[in-house]
């Protein structure tokens, strides 16, 4: 399950920055349904991709985890 406080910070923050999903897709090298996808929380992104994301959006990886304790909809399975 993917954290919901994630997805809607990552698409504030991609928005912040002025990027389309069409763009950050390019950026990625992966296509936009794929960055789609992960932004509606269909798939979750591998750490690979997800430390690609932050650096591209100049994002602290160390605070990632900081979205995971404040999500009450976060399940540790």
């Amino acid at each position: 399950m993917i954290n919901t406080l994630f997805i809607k910070f990552l698409k504030e923050k991609r928005l912040d920055k002025g990027y389309t999903q069409e763009y950050l897709a390019k950026l990625l090298f992966i296509s936009k349904s794929k960055y789609n996808k992960i932004e509606n929380g269909s798939i979750e992104p591998s750490l690979t991709l997800l430390y690609l994301i932050y650096k591209i959006l100049d994002l602290d990886i160390n605070k990632i985890f900081d979205l995971v304790k404040y999500d009450n909809n976060y399940h540790y399975d």
